[in-house]
């Protein structure tokens, strides 16, 4: 697999032909998870395919010499893609993508704009589009306009693109109606010596609590669980947001199960403070866990249930 290639074309230069070699390792990645199963290739070997070991860097305008290098990168990789595999419409368009990809090179930096070159900043709470996927919405947390920079959430989670690779939406929907799979889907539940179960979403918050004589209640997602017992609803190649309809399926009849289908999490209330301070970590165990309500969070309360 022509992953490490990839990943140093992609992370090499942010913006350069983002879209479309991500659009190639999550093939790749797919073809990977359909081709082998578990026995053959253990989901931690797979993890470590997937989550890759490459780390994001700053970026600027490459030198003919570093474009150069990028692009013999992108042609080693699909040499590989080319020697692994038969003539079929999929390889085909894989074949599109890089040509793409090696296109948006030819014309760095002409077909980005250069930066604090767009006219106003996208305020934090605006809904764009991801122009790698038109079906993705994503809501804006921050826009640095010195590095035309933008960060937001989707259904898949937080999410670092070009300000070239949003477009706003003409209809802004209401932020009460953003309910992104990855904080309120189950991934796992957790059992505890008592007999209580606990439901977390991917990111281990816990969202919902039942006790052992069946109540089920809200759970704040810092809350800290020792459990003896876990099972898991789906893994990184099953993911309902990357669309496994039966993922889904089983997620929501978790929920169906619990009672709390059409309710929000308590999670849901930090959003609006996570906007407005740009931070997606306070959705996240690993960031701030601090919360109070903000003057904006009051004015954009959530209202449970809304599902």
């Amino acid at each position: 697999m022509p992953v490490a290639l990839l990943e140093m074309a992609v992370y090499s230069s942010l913006a350069m032909s983002h879209a479309w070699i991500e659009d190639i390792r999550r093939t790749m990645d797919l073809c990977m998870a359909c081709e082998y199963n578990e026995s053959e290739l253990p989901n931690a070997s797979f993890n470590q395919a997937y989550y890759g070991s490459f780390r994001r860097i700053s970026y600027g305008y490459p030198s003919s010499k570093r474009r150069a290098q990028l692009k013999r990168d992108l042609r080693t990789a699909r040499l590989i893609v080319d020697s692994s595999y038969h003539d079929c419409k999929p390889l085909d368009k894989l074949h599109d993508k890089f040509d793409k990809a090696l296109k948006m090179l030819d014309k760095w930096p002409l077909s980005i704009k250069t930066p604090g070159s767009r006219k106003r900043k996208l305020p934090p709470g605006t809904f764009v589009r991801l122009d790698h996927n038109d079906d993705v919405v994503g809501i804006v947390f921050s826009h640095d306009t010195s590095k035309e920079i933008v960060t937001g959430y989707s259904e898949a989670g937080h999410f670092l693109v070009g300000s070239h690779e949003v477009t706003i939406m003409k209809k802004q929907p209401p932020l009460r109606g953003f309910r992104p799979m990855r904080l309120y889907l189950p991934y796992c539940k957790w059992t505890c010596a008592d007999g209580r179960e606990v439901l977390f979403n991917r990111d281990y918050n816990p969202i919902w609590q039942r006790s052992a004589d069946g109540v089920v209640s809200p759970i704040q997602p810092d809350t800290h669980i020792n459990y003896n017992k876990s099972e898991h609803y789906y893994n990184d190649r099953t993911t309902p947001y990357g669309g496994d309809d039966n993922t889904l399926k089983k997620c929501r009849a978790v929920l169906e199960e619990w009672n709390v289908v059409h309710q929000f999490p308590v999670l849901f209330d930090r959003l609006p403070d996570a906007i407005e301070r740009g931070d997606a970590r306070l959705l996240s165990p690993k960031g701030c866990l601090n919360f109070k309500k903000t003057p904006v969070m009051a004015a954009l309360e959530i209202k449970r249930p809304l599902l």
